[in-house]
């Protein structure tokens, strides 16, 4: 069996959750030996045992080329690689025509209905509009869904008019690297790093995920005045790029008279991360939306307490072993910090439990569970 995999967002600089999903999957699909029965479709070739890499760039500027490349090139490149299954990890507009021209059976994984249920929150209503009208033909035109949550498999079925039986629920995994260092001496090296590349040191909260109004950055911040309100040490460390709309982050920031004690990390590299999270005191991600969440998973894999939304997939992704917040409420985000500041045995329960929480997601499962419906669907 062959299987073809759109997967430009894995040749991305500086990736996103996407481009890792599509990176891990191929990565076990490959350690599961089934490179040979697997085609990528990439913007430049690099990984090795793969039986075939078609570099086929994303498409450029301009209004003409894009089109053409949506309608066509996509489409037709798959069609000449004489697959059995088209593998679609996510969808955006420019991947129109491979979903509805390419002859193969189709699987697509929806992360997120984002532009659908918080069109507000994207950088143009125009194209949340495209999306979501998009999405309700094209879901139509793949065998099989996949969602990242049940909470993701719950948006599908009641926006989409798909039958339950169609979607299917494969979580995304934790990269081993994120673990937790218990090692003195590591430890003592990681915070030489920390204050050396972002310029800090001792205790610190930390969020991590794009700049953008659907993180719910400012209600973070809010809730971190009232600590600093209240004498705690602490900085806040942001890491993530500058999304839609992150100008009002910084001023509020410079609102409320953080500037000193705020440090915006932009983009870190994962030795960076994995040092960030085994050293913050707290992971605060109050998210008014998620598909997943990789994030928490993360940091609980790096035994960090986490303090997430009490809403979307979050609850589903940590367990017992986070708390839970209104993320409309600054005061519950703030109460739910100071409880695992002021309680070394609630933060030392919510390590443990958080370490037992993030090794029931791996990226092999992943992959072995999206292989299966692969491997049923030429007879479906």
């Amino acid at each position: 069996m062959k299987v073809g995999i759109v997967a430009w967002p894995m040749d991305e600089e500086n990736k996103g959750g996407i481009g890792y999903f599509v990176e891990n999957v191929v990565e076990q699909l490959i350690r599961l030996g089934l490179g040979d029965e697997i085609v990528l479709i990439r913007s430049r070739n690099s990984i090795e045992h793969v039986s075939r890499q078609i570099v086929l760039p994303t498409p450029g500027s301009g209004l003409f080329k894009r089109t053409m490349q949506r309608l066509f090139g996509l489409p037709a490149t798959l069609n000449s690689c004489d697959i059995d299954v088209a593998y679609f990890p996510y969808y955006y507009p420019m991947l129109y025509g491979g979903a509805v021209f390419t002859k193969s059976k189709k699987v697509l994984t929806i992360h997120d209905l984002v532009p659908l249920l918080y069109p507000e929150t994207q950088p143009s209503l125009i194209e949340a509009k495209i999306w979501t009208l998009h999405m309700k033909k094209l879901v139509h035109s793949f065998a099989f869904l996949t969602a990242d949550s049940e909470s993701t498999k719950r948006d599908i079925v009641e926006h989409f008019n798909v039958s339950e039986e169609r979607v299917r629920v494969i979580y995304p995994g934790c990269n081993p690297l994120f673990r937790q260092v218990t090692d003195r001496s590591e430890k003592s090296k990681m915070r030489a790093m920390l204050e050396s590349r972002f310029g800090f040191s001792g205790p610190f909260l930390l969020f991590v995920g794009t700049l953008e109004p659907r993180k719910n950055v400012e209600r973070v911040l809010k809730a971190f005045a009232i600590l600093k309100s209240l004498g705690y040490p602490h900085k806040l460390v942001l890491v993530g790029k500058k999304g839609w709309k992150c100008e009002s982050v910084f001023r509020t920031i410079s609102g409320l008279q953080l500037s000193e004690d705020v440090i915006w990390a932009g983009y870190a590299k994962t030795e960076e991360m994995v040092a960030l999270y085994n050293l913050a005191d707290v992971f605060v991600f109050p998210s008014l939306y998620e598909g997943f969440g990789l994030p928490p998973l993360e940091a609980m894999a790096c035994g960090t307490p986490v303090v997430v939304s009490n809403i979307s997939s979050l609850p589903e992704v940590v367990g017992d072993a986070g708390l839970v917040v209104d993320p409309l409420s600054e005061e519950d985000i703030a109460e739910a910090i100071l409880r695992i500041v002021d309680d070394a045995g609630l933060a030392h329960y919510l390590s443990e439990k958080g370490v037992m929480r993030a090794k029931q997601f791996s990226w092999q499962r992943t992959a072995e569970a999206l292989w299966e419906i692969f491997r049923e669907l030429p007879t479906y």
